[in-house]
């Protein structure tokens, strides 16, 4: 009994440790959470630019098999005043899960908590495949609000390699792309994620986009219970 409960403990932690940004496909177990924040640094390269932080509570809760919830609260910090964000709400459901394929359709909403914002929702769908030192994790996401908005795509992808039992490097490729502007941003996330314990998990990493005037440093914790 207790290796089984290690070893669902262990599950819930490297389902809750994505690399930076880009989140895997496996759902949590029944009744097994996470909780944890994720704060990146945004500092300015060009002149007269100001750095901002942008942290972000995370917390996901299995709820049947195969199928799990999420809330992500992020907020702002820049020039000295402290705003809150569009919180998530996510409900995820791993379609296909062999044993070195996990897909997940995922629904989120978007619930501005701050004046003048607006209700956004879109699908989503979450892939990983898992190799046994590598893994590949790929996401699509849609998101449009009610003001007639044509909406924005996210694409992350991910690959991640395990140097140890509890170390793994990964880098990632994240773009985003406004379909009203016509305008992409596009950042390379390198990092690497420790396991000091089955339920506890830190990852650090840094994002550069392709214009090179920013650099983003973060770090990522993350409890599982």
């Amino acid at each position: 009994m207790r290796k089984i409960i290690i070893l669902i403990l262990l599950g819930a932690a490297i389902a809750a440790a994505d690399p930076f940004n880009t989140v895997t496909a496996y759902t949590l177990p029944p009744q097994i959470g996470y909780i944890g924040p994720n704060v990146p640094v945004t500092i300015p390269l060009e002149e007269g630019g100001d750095i901002s932080i942008a942290p972000v509570l995370w917390a996901g809760y299995g709820i049947f098999p195969r199928f799990d919830m999420t809330l992500m609260i992020p907020a702002s910090i820049y020039e000295g005043e402290f705003n809150l964000g569009n919180a998530m709400l996510e409900w995820r459901y791993e379609l296909i899960s062999y044993e070195m394929l996990s897909v997940s359709p995922v629904f989120d909403v978007f619930i501005p908590m701050y004046s003048g914002g607006s209700l956004s929702l879109g699908p989503g769908v979450m892939a990983s495949a898992g190799f046994p030192a590598l893994q590949l994790h790929a996401n699509l996401f849609y998101a449009t609000d009610f003001k007639g908005s044509a909406g924005e795509l996210a694409f992350l992808t991910a690959l991640e390699y395990w140097l140890y039992e509890s170390f793994s490097l990964y880098t990632e490729l994240n773009l985003y792309y406004s379909l009203d502007a016509k305008e992409g941003t596009v950042e390379f996330w390198p990092g690497i994620c420790w396991y000091p314990a089955q339920w506890l998990c830190f990852c650090v990493s840094c994002g550069v986009p392709t214009t090179l005037d920013y650099v983003s440093p973060g770090l990522a914790a993350y409890v599982s219970f």
